[in-house]
């Protein structure tokens, strides 16, 4: 409970938004559904692929040590948990309870993309000229009067 707590803590005074995924394939309480494995393989997949794509806008923290969640990502901006995506549900069956994990690959992105709003970004001179540049180039083309030849 105690790496929790500082997990927590760090969590809170981190300018850079967090992608926090609770990965805990121990919790055997119940059996797994077929498609339970490669779900949970995909999560994994998905998770590192943003990680490695992202590493310098989003802060990372694949937590494999966490209590009771399965599967769950958990998205903190400006120090405060925003959204979570829980993976796992239980399925009633006729002779027992399983475990079933999702890949809410949709959901996923689309959170990503809303955590990356709260990035707090400082342009350089350069980057933000270039990006004016394109803006006006973008406008030019859209606005030049078509020809007879169009």
């Amino acid at each position: 409970l105690h790496v929790f707590a500082r997990l927590s803590v760090r969590l809170s005074v981190h300018m850079q938004p967090v992608i926090r995924l609770v990965f805990n394939r121990s919790n055997n309480k119940y059996t797994y559904t077929g498609s339970s494995d490669d779900n949970l393989l995909k999560n994994l997949e998905l998770f590192d692929r943003l990680a490695t794509r992202f590493m310098d806008r989003v802060l990372f923290v694949k937590d494999i040590v966490g209590g009771s969640d399965i599967c769950t990502w958990y998205f903190y901006g400006h120090g405060k948990r925003q959204a979570e995506i829980s993976c796992d549900a239980i399925v009633y069956a006729t002779d027992n309870k399983h475990i079933k994990i999702d890949f809410p690959e949709a959901k996923i992105y689309e959170e990503c993309l809303t955590i990356m709003l709260f990035e707090e970004r400082v342009l350089d001179a350069e980057k933000a000229a270039a990006a004016q540049a394109r803006a006006v180039n973008l406008s030019r083309r859209k606005t030049r009067p078509m020809s007879d030849d169009e």
